[in-house]
């Protein structure tokens, strides 16, 4: 594509980043030729996620043990979206997000018996 204004005007419309992520009116499609714009030039939302782990042993004879875990995925639960659409020829979605990546929190707890 053809950048037809400035970087400003390609950056974001609105509050809602599903609606529009970035502005499509700054951007023409240049017939029989290639366009001004360079490579990866439009960036996606920027991805937050919390993992944590945590363990603890506990000596129950000489030889045993046992191992006691929790681990949490996205922690607090982020909502992190996927690269906005960027197809030239899908003109209806272009510059809208429309799926999320990665998934919602997970908890799991486990328990290892050393012998």
């Amino acid at each position: 594509p053809n950048l037809c204004g400035t970087f400003d005007q390609l950056r974001q419309r609105g509050s809602d980043p599903t609606e529009q992520y970035f502005n499509t009116d700054a951007l023409c499609s240049p017939l029989g030729e290639f366009g001004n714009l360079g490579r990866n030039i439009l960036r996606g939302p920027t991805q937050k996620r919390f993992d944590l782990s945590l363990s603890k042993t506990t000596r129950i004879t000489e030889n045993t043990s046992i191992e006691l875990r929790a681990d949490a995925f996205n922690l607090f639960n982020n909502v992190n979206f996927a690269n906005p659409n960027s197809d030239l020829s899908e003109t209806n979605d272009i510059g809208t997000i429309t799926n999320t990546i990665g998934g919602p929190r997970v908890i799991q707890f486990g328990a290892k018996f050393k012998f």
